[in-house]
């Protein structure tokens, strides 16, 4: 433990991903300072402010990791004031009402410690039990020192209706807050172990998500999520074209009843706009990261989803555009760096590129498929067999990586080096002797294979 603390330093990323996320709150909380954004919505702060610099950590944030910021955001400093006012009366009432001196260092403590904590992480269930117990324990105090009621006098019949009331209200609440949530939440569980051993069986996918969806509670966004990536794995399912749309259909439709439920939420309109892609309506996609940029202007993921779209269009002057502001913003960012390459190779500006993949990686080629792809379309052959051979300098054994640097050297018009790839193969990999010889004879008698 001590260790850790000797650990701590303003460099680590950590360290400064939390002072730029505290710097997003404090932002937040100037645009509403009186009541905030409402509980559960600092992700709505974290994607308008959002700092490009934060590439390095988890892409969505729900919390501020800072009990003072999430109490701004989500009840503004009036929401503020009330948690405080929890510790400033507990605190006064301990002090007041016991007398044992160790007692009262003992929970004092463990109210300073409880909120040290909470500066730099959030609340949960375990936490939450420590705490409202020695707020239990308080209270005990407090009443065990107020004047006892007269037990000879009957209740009135306001406090019996009371008492009827407040039952009722329980039970409904326990429903409708606990166990309906509960049951929808052991459903998706059940939906995702159905999708781990039987993803292609759609019609069990489709029924366990249904059921989800039926309770409708505030797990629904979490379930549709899910479903949207399970449509986005569909395409690649060995079943029927209907099947296919029949799913991205079902995924879309539950999506844009996320984004009625949270139309602020720039995340819902990121899934959607994917569903869309998938579900070849290009101009609809396209519209939708409109909405989603101007929810978060600085989200790089969108930018990326943009220009994916516009180069499926052929736009890529456009696309290139795009990804020349997300790689600028912050330029240490490897993905948005791969993707700058890119694009540039697709524009015929493969010098950029290189100069790009040398600031970020230190090297003018690294080894990823995206950009083996783009030299491919951009007839930029040299550069797919140097990337091959990163691909085969890392898996040596592998005999596909073998046959497509073949591939690669029969169109740089290199045969004999075709033949030796193809060789190697056939080492590696016994079984595809008979195909690879057969290659081989054509390389040999002029023709391609």
């Amino acid at each position: 433990m001590l260790k850790r603390f000797t650990d701590i330093s303003l460099k680590e990323q950590t360290i400064k991903s939390r002072f730029t996320i505290w710097g997003m709150a404090l932002e937040g909380f100037k645009e509403h300072p009186i009541l905030g954004w409402g509980p559960e919505n600092f992700n709505l702060v974290f994607n308008k402010y959002y700092k490009p610099q934060l590439w390095p950590q988890e892409p969505w944030f729900d919390r501020a990791h800072n009990v003072i910021f999430d109490w701004l955001i989500h009840g503004g400093i009036l929401g503020l004031l009330a948690y405080l006012g929890v510790f400033i009366l507990s605190l006064y009432t301990l002090w007041k009402k016991q007398q044992d001196k160790l007692a009262k260092a003992i929970f004092t403590a463990l109210f300073a410690a409880y909120f040290f904590h909470n500066l730099f992480v959030f609340d949960n269930l375990t936490s939450y039990f420590m705490f409202f117990a020695i707020l239990g324990f308080i209270h005990f105090l407090e009443i065990k020192s107020l004047p006892q009621m007269d037990s000879s006098k009957s209740a009135s019949p306001f406090q019996y209706i009371a008492v009827v009331i407040v039952s009722v209200a329980v039970i409904f609440s326990l429903y409708f807050v606990n166990i309906k949530p509960l049951l929808a939440s052991e459903a998706l569980l059940n939906a995702l172990k159905d999708m781990a051993v039987s993803a292609q069986n759609v019609d069990v996918i489709l029924g366990d998500f249904d059921k989800v969806f039926e309770y409708k509670t505030f797990g629904n966004g979490e379930a549709r999520e899910q479903f949207s990536s399970y449509a986005s794995n569909a395409i690649t399912f060995d079943i029927s074209n209907d099947l296919k749309i029949k799913i991205i259909q079902k995924a879309i439709s539950e999506m844009e009843r996320q984004i009625v439920d949270n139309p602020k939420d720039a995340r819902s309109y990121l899934f959607l706009s994917a569903l869309y892609l998938k579900g070849g309506k290009i101009d609809d996609a396209l519209k939708i990261l409109d909405k989603a940029q101007e929810l978060s202007p600085k989200k790089q993921q969108i930018f990326f989803l943009m220009a994916d779209i516009l180069i499926s269009k052929g736009d890529n002057k456009k696309a290139f555009e795009v990804l020349k502001e997300a790689y600028d913003f912050a330029p240490a960012y490897g993905e948005a760096a791969k993707n700058m390459a890119l694009v540039a190779i697709l524009n015929n500006q493969s010098d950029y590129a290189e100069e790009v993949l040398m600031k970020t990686f230190g090297k003018k080629i690294i080894k990823d498929q995206n950009l083996l792809t783009a030299y491919a379309r951009a007839g930029n052959f040299q550069k797919v067999r140097d990337i091959w051979l990163l691909f085969i300098e890392k898996e040596p054994q592998n005999a596909q990586y073998r046959v497509n640097l073949a591939a690669t050297f029969m169109q740089l018009g290199e045969r004999q080096n075709a033949i030796k790839e193809l060789q190697k193969a056939i080492e590696i990999n016994p079984q595809f002797k008979e195909q690879g010889e057969q290659f081989i004879e054509e390389i040999k008698a002029g023709r391609n294979p």
